[in-house]
């Protein structure tokens, strides 16, 4: 319980997460974390992991969730989901002639695995849209112009994922990696790990 509950606690966590992270992790993790922890303020910076990186070298981030596969020494695993084509419900992008895609920045990792995919196989594609963020990627998909390589949890309402019975490759998987600065020591980023940890536990026994 002393893990959890230290209302007593009280201070600045500097958290850093890619905006996807942000959208589908963060409102329970954070929520949880408020419960016990309501002293504690949370400054959220959302960029993309090769960018969390360089600002957790540079010391301006204390914890940060990032993308597995940017060259850098591993952090403690946390998550790891598979990667799958994601196109409109009702949409035909998919059997286009070459595959429009919506994809993330070049340094993205999810983007290098979608395109070695379909590189492996000979399918010819394009890259139609292109955004750092995921509401960018997700909006191509929504509209019926393009398919995107994202994790099957993401898959709901109006999206469908697209398998071999579309003629699309698998993809993989990849995994979030959690990474603390060297100076985050101590009860306050002691508390808020604890709880990125325990909200992927989770998250992972209700999805098996």
């Amino acid at each position: 319980m002393l893990r959890f509950r230290a209302p007593e606690i009280a201070g600045t966590i500097r958290l850093g997460t890619p905006d996807d992270y942000a959208a589908r992790f963060l409102p329970e993790i954070l929520a949880r974390f408020a419960a016990s922890h309501p002293n504690v303020e949370v400054d959220v910076s959302c960029e993309s992991s090769r960018d969390l990186l360089k600002c957790m070298e540079a010391g301006t981030l204390d914890i940060s969730l990032v993308s597995s596969g940017h060259g850098h020494p591993a952090g403690e695993v946390v998550h790891r989901e598979e990667l799958v084509w994601v196109g409109l419900r009702h949409g035909c992008a998919h059997e286009r002639d070459p595959v429009p895609l919506a994809v993330s920045h070049l340094a993205c990792c999810w983007r290098k695995q979608a395109l070695d995919a379909l590189n492996r196989v000979g399918i010819a594609h394009r890259i139609a849209y292109t955004s750092r963020h995921y509401l960018g990627q997700l909006a191509a998909v929504l509209g019926g112009l393009a398919i995107a390589p994202l994790p099957r949890s993401s898959v709901t309402g109006d999206l469908k994922i697209l398998g071999e019975e579309s003629g699309l490759p698998p993809i993989g998987y990849f995994e979030i990696e959690l990474k603390r600065s060297p100076s985050a020591t101590g009860p306050l980023f002691d508390a808020l790990a604890n709880h990125i940890e325990s909200n992927f536990r989770s998250y992972q026994a209700a999805a098996a």
